[in-house]
């Protein structure tokens, strides 16, 4: 909010959130959140379960800790690629 020059003070949060969030399911491998983050360009993804409720995050700092370094530098080269972001609302 702060880099797009708005107040986060009175700026509504409601201009941030996704309604439709990248997700990965409970259950699913690993892979494919690795490939979501990269595609989207996402550090964080929420795991839902069943019922798409948020049961946790799956994090590029959770990659950090336990997977080799060359794959963590792959994966943060890749969400770092510029590429179309989506605009922060005005």
């Amino acid at each position: 909010m702060l880099a797009a020059g708005l107040d986060p003070k009175i700026s509504p949060i409601g201009k941030f959130v996704s309604l439709q969030p990248v997700t990965c399911r409970y259950g699913e491998n690993v892979e494919k959140c690795e490939r979501a983050m990269k595609e989207h360009k996402l550090r964080r993804i929420p795991i839902v379960d069943g019922e798409g409720r948020c049961i946790g995050i799956v994090s590029l700092a959770d990659f950090a800790i336990r997977e080799k370094p060359e794959r963590v530098s792959r994966i943060v080269a890749e969400i770092s690629k510029p590429g179309s972001q989506r605009p922060v609302a005005a």
